[in-house]
């Protein structure tokens, strides 16, 4: 449980500044009002976590996660496995096992919190899926619509011009408002880790997966017997609907 009190006196940050944490609060009166508050879930991406709670597993490490013993090296539990059956699965971290094994000096204070237990990391949807996964779903589309000659022109920047217009379009006949830039080809990555990654803001990422499922489905009508258009097409159209399904809750990203 977390709870406390205003500090009965200011204190001076090391900038010289005088301490405005709480607004109008007064010297001793309880913070929020009173409210007390239960951790419950910490959420961020996972750069954060790694370097907030000093994890020793992480996305750079050949063992990659703090909650099992996932490898990159090891075979008999290759982090890649998503069978049923797989490995790693059994061999979920305790939260002793945790706090010995996964995690450095100094100590992240939250975990003194009563009824503390690491699967409250967790990670958000934005950085999971807008900035993650969507941004290769993109990525990926688009490099299978410009390998058909979808977009039409007789250069590569006259064909990205031809993708940006086509997007502009979608945006105005589905009124969605979108802050984003003029398709350029140096934001298709098509190199190193990052192959076939689609840079772009994360609700601009959503929104262009909406107007991706559309093309692509369209392309995919046009293309039968192109099964790499037909995969494409469902894989954007599938994400495009777990977007909007998403949006039907309390909390999601929009353009502001």
């Amino acid at each position: 449980m977390l709870q406390g009190t205003y500090p009965r006196r200011d204190f001076v940050e090391s900038s010289g500044a005088r301490s405005q944490l709480l607004g109008n609060c007064k010297p001793g009166e309880p913070m929020y009002g009173g409210r007390i508050f239960k951790l419950s879930a910490l959420r961020g991406d996972w750069k954060h976590h790694v370097n907030t709670f000093k994890l020793k597993q992480y996305y750079n490490s050949n063992n990659t996660c703090h909650c099992c013993r996932a490898s990159r090296v090891d075979r008999a539990c290759l982090y890649t496995d998503f069978s049923a059956n797989a490995a790693w699965k059994r061999t979920i971290r305790t939260h002793r096992e945790f706090l010995n094994e996964s995690i450095g000096e100094p100590l992240n204070a939250l975990i003194l919190t009563a009824g503390f237990h690491y699967s409250m990391l967790r990670f958000d949807s934005m950085h999971s899926v807008n900035l993650g996964c969507g941004l290769f779903t993109n990525g990926g589309a688009l490099f299978e619509l410009f390998k058909i000659g979808w977009f039409p022109g007789d250069s590569d920047a006259a064909q990205w011009r031809a993708a940006d217009q086509n997007f502009r379009c979608f945006l105005q006949k589905h009124k969605i408002a979108c802050s984003q830039p003029a398709f350029k080809s140096w934001m298709l990555v098509l190199r190193g880790e990052e192959y076939c990654y689609f840079a772009t803001k994360a609700y601009n990422s959503r929104v262009i997966t909406s107007w991706l499922a559309e093309e692509a489905n369209k392309a995919a009508l046009q293309h039968p017997g192109n099964r790499r258009i037909s995969l494409t097409a469902i894989c954007v159209w599938h994400l495009h609907s777990w977007y909007s399904q998403l949006e039907q809750y309390g909390r999601y990203l929009s353009q502001a």
